[in-house]
């Protein structure tokens, strides 16, 4: 996926890597310039050792992997950011405990963020705000959020250990038991799609996903709680494109001729993630009027869980045609 300001405002752990990469560069900079590096030798290795991987990391995810997808798997990459914090935390603060902080501005803090949350702006009818002020939040919080922490005394280690820890296991579900060993079986339907539609295309820059979001899965009794919307995201975070907007947002009737356009050009695939046929004619009905004409490339059903993955190539016809 493309890096734009609108895919690190979707992202939070995106936004706040790119904060402690800027924060990271500034500390560097600063050491390099106006302190011998020999007596900062380990700051500079937590430093310099963050802008590698966060570059390195870039760097994957710009060659097609799923290295900073958001939801997907930028987590180990937050836990990195521990040292570095902490070393601008043991630089500027002092561990001076300060009640009032404490009680007051951690939970002001907090209930500001929430300000930025998508759900709540939907539901309060507030206006979108640009995401270039969301990242600039996130920064001033990465920020605010140091100072609080180096106030009350805590061990900056422990205590961002605790948080990470919480935000790393936010799905719980995901340690019960499986009998049906569905979560295992999807992982291996999921790499076996994603490596089918890339020999098919050549290379997963030319593979282009569409799901309808809110199309129920009818699964069997171990697929129950399987979506079909997290079933396309899961493919789409494998390194390949979404047809139209990110997650599945563009529904049949917003779709354009330059939207097939863009996958004819590069002589790409499209892969329709669904558990009914009848979603599978509603697309071929919606491209043909356009003025675009799908043939079926290849088709893989999984009887497990009851999916069907139709492999497209595209052609958009002259309007003489």
């Amino acid at each position: 996926m493309p890096l734009s300001w609108e895919w690190i405002r979707d992202s939070r752990e995106n936004a706040f890597l790119l904060c402690v990469f800027l924060f990271c560069i500034v500390e560097f900079t600063i050491i390099v310039v106006r302190i011998p590096i020999w007596q900062n030798r380990q700051a500079i290795a937590a430093y310099g050792g963050f802008i590698i991987t966060y570059v390195l990391a870039l760097v994957s995810h710009l060659k097609g992997q799923t290295t900073l997808q958001p939801d997907y798997f930028p987590y180990p990459f937050i836990a990195a950011t521990i040292t570095p914090i902490g070393y601008i935390v043991n630089r500027y603060f002092s561990a001076t405990p300060n009640t009032m902080l404490v009680y007051v501005g951690f939970p002001l803090l907090c209930a500001l963020s929430l300000i930025f949350s998508r759900d709540i702006q939907d539901a309060l009818s507030l206006f979108a705000l640009p995401a270039f002020l969301e990242v600039a939040w996130v920064g001033t919080s990465v920020y605010a959020l140091i100072i609080l922490l180096s106030m009350t005394g805590l061990n900056i280690g422990i205590v961002l250990l605790a948080a990470l820890n919480g935000v790393l296991v936010v799905k719980t579900d995901a340690y019960k038991y499986d009998p049906c060993h569905s979560t295992r079986h999807l992982n291996i339907l999921i790499s076996n799609i994603s490596m089918m539609s890339t020999e098919l295309a050549t290379r997963p820059q030319k593979v282009f996903v569409w799901f309808d979001r809110n199309e129920p899965a009818d699964s069997q009794p171990c697929f129950k709680k399987l979506k079909i919307a997290r079933l396309g995201i899961s493919l789409a975070s494998t390194g390949l494109n979404y047809l139209g907007k990110p997650y599945g947002a563009t529904q049949l009737g917003e779709f354009t001729r330059e939207t097939f356009a863009q996958v004819e050009a590069v002589k790409g695939i499209i892969v329709l993630v669904t558990a009914n046929d009848r979603h599978k004619t509603q697309f071929i009905e919606a491209a043909a009027s356009l003025g675009v004409d799908l043939h079926l490339v290849g088709l893989y059903q999984d009887r497990a869980s009851g999916t069907k993955f139709f492999f497209f190539g595209a052609q958009v016809l002259k309007r003489d045609d």
